[in-house]
């Protein structure tokens, strides 16, 4: 452990050979480029006011330059001015130098700024050119840690401390400009080169490397420089860009951001820092080389030491440990226990301290930190669901499945007193939801209440989106909640079914599930159907569905209301209520058939569903329900519907046409003659004289329906359409035939006595005859007269037909009973059978 020594200076003899500016002596072995560092580091220009100095007291004032030059060769020196050389010029001065490949193992404890005006300091020649190797450990200076503290106590800029500090860790890391420290003498640049190498951690220090004196600091390129105020012409006006200039007499100083390690080594002070360096050498890696570097690991021993940090010093060593830093557990532990109960731990600092106690085993602070974790949130109402599952242990031993249990159960308590305290509706939602979203066993008694007193009316006043979501998971989560709302809507069904249908038609319904409501509750049936309609399903299918567990009743007009919102039943409404379900369990639907069948309906196209509706309804069971006034004209109705429906042949439709001829009957009002003319035109007639009465009483659309059905029988005559010809015959030209339906007779009788068998016009004539003989001459003539030589004719002829037949058609008036019917229904189109 030793150090090569170099002198220089100007002198007689030296290395050289001759006399001037040489190296006077050095130790054995010392490289050629050690000396030309030396050299070069060691050159000095005493200030002006010290050039000349005559006494020796005089010269002892001159400032002496302390250089340390860490490297790959470190090499420190001590410059100092000796005024006169051999032949009695002023300028003369003197460098001790010291050099070392390791200075870590020469003097491990050593901070060059100590070496500042040491005694065994050489200042003189020696007559032998080689110099012994220097022994370490090497004894410091007057500098001390008590003296700078008692210097930087009394000095007015001591504030800037932190800052120096700062921008010695600049010019050391970005290597851009040194740090300049202007102050009134030498020695006070010293005590602030001293104060920095105190402050910060040794190992760093000895790679920072300073000059305490220089007259031309432009030239130097070390880290920390120091100089005199009459040096200021050298500076220039772009000192404050060349350098980190802190000019105590001038107070001139830089604009740079403290780094908290300086702010943290600066509140700790000079005397008490020592005690920490040997644990932060313990904790560092020892690749540390910037103030960041060893900020996390000097912030860390400082919690260990009890030492009040910062936030930012917090920030440092927590993010150390989650980084892992290599370090052993135990000294994590030790850690993240000493930082653990600082009030400026942060909800991302527990995180991390969570993670730490997981992975060094320590359950203890584990089970702290999880309840620290979620007790501000659950306050809160924020995201701890989330870190309640994120931060559980990746291998949930035993030991931290027992924390867990005690955590939840802690946290179940302070949940469930919030939860009697709470106000407010809201609060009490986000609280459930994050209680379920954390698993805690809230009990059932709290629960039930909550879903009584809060949930339910929540829910009824609106959700926002967000409470929405939150409703949803809560009812999920929490079946008591469910039952709670479920109490509260029983007991709003008594005084506002209304309300309660509609609650259960919006979110309400969704969140409550089948099994939540009882057989025998009110609100199991409005519930049944919101959730049917919610699923799309048909409003009779639902009707029905519900019918099958119970009788409608007269209190489920609600229920009507809720499948059909109108109130009301089409025709098609009620016809198919009717057939899918059971008419014995339909009491309290009664009034909303009647009221379906008040509404007489005005298309044609309703009428035969109408009268269906009727015939249906009077054969089941809710015939006796029915208003007594309206049952007679239903009855009517469906009488006649049903006698339609039986008729075998023509005669029997004949009472059903007379019932119809009194238009201010009910059947009447609701069906057409045009209804009948299908049944007319496939019904078989015994003579044509029932078929003549039959059509002489409907009206002029009811005929003209027949026409249209009877015209495509005549294309293909079958055995049964000659007693419609008679008939047409017998009516052609007669006052109850309108012009138009006047003019289809003709055509189809001209149709038949042009294209026709000989046979079915045979019969034709022959039924004619039956009822009228001389009608039947003036038939047997025309068809006469069209035989095939005289077909070119044959339309001549047919527009002779309604002349030729007019006496005919005056003489049935005898064969037709009753008097001739009323003025023209005003349907046209007949209904579908």
């Amino acid at each position: 452990m030793s150090f090569h020594q170099l002198y220089y200076t100007n002198c007689e003899h030296g290395l050289s050979g001759y006399a001037g500016y040489q190296f006077n002596a050095v130790t054995d072995g010392t490289s050629g480029e050690t000396l030309r560092a030396v050299e070069s580091l060691t050159a000095y220009e005493p200030p002006r006011s010290c050039a000349y100095p005559s006494t020796a007291e005089e010269l002892e004032l001159c400032p002496v330059n302390l250089c340390f030059a860490p490297g790959q060769t470190t090499i420190l020196a001590s410059v100092s001015y000796v005024g006169r050389d051999s032949s009695q010029r002023f300028g003369n001065y003197f460098a001790h130098a010291l050099a070392t490949a390791d200075l870590d193992a020469d003097d491990a404890d050593l901070l060059p700024i100590e070496l500042w005006r040491a005694a065994w300091w050489n200042r003189r020649p020696v007559p032998d050119t080689s110099l012994p190797a220097l022994d370490g450990p090497l004894h410091a200076g007057p500098l001390s840690r008590e003296r700078v503290a008692g210097f930087l106590a009394d000095h007015p800029h001591r504030g800037r401390l932190a800052a120096l500090l700062s921008a010695a860790g600049l010019a050391q890391s970005r290597a851009d400009r040194s740090v300049l420290v202007v102050a009134e003498s030498a020695d006070d640049v010293a005590s602030w080169c001293a104060a920095v190498s105190y402050l910060l951690p040794p190992r760093w220090v000895r790679r920072l490397s300073f000059s305490t004196y220089l007259n031309r600091p432009s030239r130097s390129r070390l880290h920390l420089l120091g100089t005199l105020p009459e040096t200021k012409l050298d500076l220039g006006p772009d000192a404050e860009e060349k350098f980190y200039l802190f000019d105590f007499p001038g107070e001139r100083f830089p604009t740079l951001a403290v780094h908290p390690l300086a702010s943290l080594c600066v509140s700790i002070g000079l005397l008490e820092l020592p005690a920490l360096w040997g644990w932060v050498d313990k904790l560092a890696r020892g690749d540390e080389a910037t103030l960041d570097d060893w900020y996390p690991a000097v912030a860390a021993a400082a919690a260990l030491g009890r030492v009040s940090v910062t936030q930012a010093d917090l920030d440092a060593v927590i993010g150390w440990l989650h980084d892992g830093v290599g370090l052993p557990e135990a000294t994590q532990n030790a850690i993240a226990r000493a930082v653990h109960g600082h009030p400026d731990v942060t909800m991302g600092h527990r995180r991390t301290l969570l993670a730490v106690s997981a992975r060094t085993g320590d359950t203890g602070l584990w089970e702290q930190v999880y309840y620290e974790l979620l007790e501000p949130l659950l306050l809160l109402r924020t995201d701890g669901p989330t870190v309640a599952r994120e931060l559980l242990p990746s291998a949930t031993a035993a030991e931290f499945t027992a924390a867990l249990a005690r955590v939840r159960d802690q946290l179940t308590a302070k949940a469930e007193e919030q939860l009697r305290l709470a106000e407010d509706q809201a609060d009490t939602l986000g609280l459930l939801d994050w209680s379920g979203l954390a698993a805690l066993p809230i009990g059932h008694d709290v629960l039930a209440e909550c879903g009584r007193t809060t949930v339910a009316p929540l829910l009824a006043d609106g959700l926002t989106e967000a409470q929405r979501d939150q409703a949803i998971r809560v009812a999920e989560g929490w079946p008591t909640v469910r039952e709670g709302i479920v109490h509260y809507l029983t007991a709003l069904a008594d005084r506002e079914p209304a309300t309660v249908s509609a609650l259960l038609a919006g979110i309400t319904g969704e969140l409550l599930a089948d099994q939540d409501i009882p057989a025998d509750s009110p609100l199991r049936v409005p519930y049944l159907a919101h959730r049917a309609l919610r699923r799309r399903e048909r409003p009779v299918t639902i009707l029905a569905n519900l019918a099958r567990h119970g009788t409608i009743s007269e209190a489920d007009d609600l229920l009507l209301s809720v499948l059909w919102p109108t109130r009301s039943w089409s025709l098609a409404d009620a016809a198919e209520v009717l057939a899918a379900v059971d008419g014995r369990v339909l009491a309290g639907t009664v009034s909303w058939f009647e009221a379906t069948l008040a509404r007489r309906p005005a298309e044609p196209a309703s009428r035969v569903a109408y009268a269906r509706l009727c015939d249906d309804l009077m054969v089941s069971p809710l015939a006796a329900l029915l208003a007594g006034r309206e049952r007679p004209a239903l009855d009517e109705i469906a009488e006649l519907y049903r006698a339609r429906a039986g008729a075998r042949r023509l005669r029997d439709l004949l009472p059903i046409i007379g019932a119809l001829r009194d238009r201010d009957s009910a059947p009447a009002l609701v069906l057409s003659w045009a209804w009948l003319a299908p049944e007319v035109a496939r019904l078989p007639a015994d003579t044509p004289a029932e078929l003549v009465t039959a059509l002489a009483r409907m009206n002029g659309p009811g005929v003209g329906r027949y026409l249209e059905l009877i015209r495509r029988r005549f294309s293909a005559p079958d055995a049964s359409i000659p007693v419609h010809a008679a008939a047409l015959w017998l009516l052609a030209g007669t006052e109850w035939v309108e012009p138009y339906n006047q003019q289809v007779t003709e055509l189809l009788l001209g149709y038949a006595i042009r294209s026709w068998r000989s046979e079915p016009l045979a019969e034709a004539v022959s039924l004619v005859e039956s009822v009228e003989p001389a009608s039947a001459r003036e038939f047997r003539g025309l068809i006469g007269q069209a035989k095939p030589e005289r077909q070119a004719r044959t339309a001549t002829v047919l527009r002779g037909v309604g002349r030729r037949v007019s006496g005919a058609g005056r003489r049935l008036g005898r064969v037709v009973a009753g008097p001739a019917p009323k003025a023209a229904d005003s349907g046209t189109t007949p209904p579908e059978r």
